[in-house]
């Protein structure tokens, strides 16, 4: 029987969260701290978290994919489809699994690995879509990728949820200032419309009244 993720499931997952993993020497969590793009090593306690929850792999794999693009979505950075960055996960997920299981061997060579894995925990986790830099989005953003790329601890996200705001409310101006400008041209060629017909009128007046004084000239 298919078991089903609920928010008990979560607290006593969370309660259980405890235990330090091993190379990772944090424990699960069961989401991303949200003020910097997600390293390596936080998209694999996210997944171990889900996967404790429910021990589906893919079930795991697809809620680590969904929280992840979600910290994308708010950084306004363009992203790879959801199946590659599911499949990414997974392969990390598989790096690890593949040193935990030869753990206990003690040879250089496996040494050299686990030290090589254990660095690379701390890199972005880096899902960006292969143009992302060619992207119309705003230049403060690609700058904040590419500082992710190099050094993660190097800005924040901070701003970002301010900076949305921002956007926000200019577009709602900038909407309301357009509104304004239909309403003012509307007027302005309905009161133009209005002086046409009534310079319309007096012409035909005028030229009623002409007419009528040359009839009573010729009688």
């Amino acid at each position: 029987m298919e078991k089903i993720l609920n928010r008990s499931n979560v607290m006593a997952c969370e309660r259980r969260s405890t235990d330090v993993v091993w190379l990772l020497e944090k424990s699960p969590t069961s989401s991303f701290p949200g003020n910097r793009l997600p390293s390596r090593g936080e998209v694999l306690q996210v997944f171990l978290f889900h996967h404790k929850i429910q021990k589906e792999v893919l079930f795991a794999a697809a809620a680590s994919t969904a929280e992840v693009l979600e910290v994308w979505r708010r950084a306004n950075i363009p992203t790879s489809d959801v199946s590659w960055v599911k499949k990414k996960i997974l392969k990390l997920y598989e790096e690890y699994g593949a040193l935990a299981r030869s753990k206990s061997r003690k040879t250089e060579t496996k040494e050299m690995k686990r030290c090589i894995f254990r660095d690379s925990l701390k890199d972005m986790f880096d899902i960006a879509h292969s143009k992302a830099m060619e992207a119309k989005i705003p230049e403060e953003d690609k700058a904040f990728l590419e500082a992710q790329r190099e050094d993660r601890q190097s800005c924040s996200m901070a701003g970002v949820d301010e900076k949305l705001k921002r956007a926000t409310e200019e577009k709602r101006r900038k909407r309301q200032r357009m509104e304004e400008m239909k309403k003012k041209d509307a007027a302005a060629s309905s009161s133009t419309l209005d002086r046409d017909v009534a310079l319309d009128f007096g012409v035909f007046y005028y030229i009623l009244i002409v007419q009528r004084r040359n009839r009573g000239r010729r009688l």
